[in-house]
């Protein structure tokens, strides 16, 4: 008789139970999307519908300006994404290559920004913003979020940084290598798998932040699509949960293709970035 291994069936139960309860929001989501609107305020819920329209659809891309707010999105999260690898592996290779003094101290700094709640320097954020003029505008949402990502960047892309062999720059500023060209020509494809998997962190960080678009923004030229989705909650008619789920369909569904596409990247960038 076969024996069982009692912790790997624990562990697997586990698993289950955990893409379980992580699945059936979404479904729900998708399915309310979906739903003719007397079956979304059904109670109890009907998990499956017994028909499917377009309604909610019409409705959140005719009353809202959501083909903006989704553009918006676009361009804030791959803007931020784009500006905070521009910044953070230059730093990141600072910190993990060279030698001064407060190299140690610098690092935990960056690391303790994120170690409190955005929302507690919401407002000398605003009014920095407001006063460089960037208030209501792409540009500011992609330099804040820009910066709330860069801890992450530095502090994954040091660790993967310290997995290249210096040996390998050396070894091309032995050859006529300049110490900026060694970085471009040599480090830097290397470090691709790591820069992959923080590129995808950072943009879905971006993609998905409401309190800053919130605060930031005010016209439909500059919301992204959580604050448009939030626009669906109140008003004349309450909470339009069809039009809601619809919008929140169209949020999740490009993420999810992303990380399907790229997850090993970035498992295998976040481990190297790890080990040391």
């Amino acid at each position: 008789m076969r024996r069982i291994n009692i912790p790997k069936t624990i562990g697997i139960c586990l698993v289950v139970l955990y893409v379980v309860g992580a699945l059936i929001p979404v479904y729900w989501v998708v399915t309310t999307a979906f739903k003719p609107r007397i079956e979304v305020y059904t109670f109890p819920v009907k998990y499956i519908p017994s028909s499917f329209t377009w309604e909610p659809a019409h409705n959140s891309l005719t009353q809202r300006p959501s083909m903006s707010f989704l553009r918006n999105s676009l361009f804030a999260a791959v803007g931020a994404t784009i500006l905070a690898l521009a910044l953070g592996v230059p730093a990141a290779y600072a910190l993990a290559r060279e030698k001064f003094p407060g190299r140690k101290d610098i690092a935990f700094f960056i690391l303790t920004t994120r170690m409190f709640p955005p929302v507690t320097i919401c407002i000398p954020i605003y009014f920095i913003i407001r006063n460089v003029g960037l208030l209501d505008t792409l540009a500011g949402l992609i330099i804040v979020y820009a910066m709330f990502n860069l801890a992450i960047i530095i502090w994954v892309m040091k660790g993967y940084i310290q997995q290249v062999p210096v040996e390998i720059e050396e070894s091309a500023r032995v050859d006529g290598c300049t110490k900026l060209g060694a970085f471009i020509r040599i480090t830097l494809p290397l470090l691709a798998p790591g820069m992959a998997a923080v590129a995808i962190i950072s943009l879905v960080l971006s993609w998905n932040e409401f309190l800053y678009a919130l605060i930031l923004t005010h016209s439909p030229a500059a919301k992204t699509l959580p604050v448009g989705i939030a626009e669906f909650i109140g008003g004349a008619y309450g909470i339009l949960w069809g039009e809601i789920c619809f919008l929140g369909t169209v949020a999740i569904i490009p993420m999810i293709v992303l990380i399907m596409v790229v997850q090993k990247y970035i498992v295998r960038g976040l481990t190297m970035g790890a080990i040391k």
